[in-house]
């Protein structure tokens, strides 16, 4: 999809959080990046919840300038839950009747892509961290079907 149009519908739903509840996505973020809005991955990943531009608009390159709106809070709110609600989807879909695996499957694949969805990689112990935060209280979040 065109890098303009998904910018055009991201402005569009702006303040939409896809289902993933506020605290669950304050997680990510300090797991992700501290709450840095500046952090860019090695990898390219950039803005509080890491998100990828490739991730946003398929087809396109970090290097294109439109990816630097990946720094906005609002945007890379509404691209990185979106990327996870899609992972969530998914995830229910195997892991019936277990929400809280649900959660792990999704925050994983967050992490780690397809390797992560299917177990493989590094991101169970990243899933394991944001869950640990969510559980400890400093984020309360109940994982549970929304």
């Amino acid at each position: 999809m065109n890098a303009i149009l998904m910018v055009l519908m991201a402005m569009a739903g702006l303040g939409n959080d896809h289902g993933i509840p506020d605290n669950m996505i304050q997680a990510v973020t300090w797991v992700e990046s501290r709450g840095s809005s500046r952090a860019i991955s090695s990898c390219g990943a950039r803005g509080k919840m890491q998100v990828m531009w490739s991730s946003v608009c398929r087809g396109c390159k970090t290097s294109d300038p439109l990816a630097k709106l990946l720094h906005v809070d609002a945007f890379n709110r509404y691209f990185g839950t979106r990327i996870l609600s899609r992972w969530l989807k998914r995830a229910r879909r195997i892991e019936r009747g277990s929400d809280s695996a649900a959660w792990a499957r999704a925050l994983a694949a967050f992490n780690a892509g397809h390797a992560g969805f299917y177990g493989k990689g590094p991101g169970s112990g990243y899933a394991m961290k944001v869950l640990r935060l969510v559980r400890k209280g400093q984020n309360r979040v109940r994982i549970a079907k929304k």
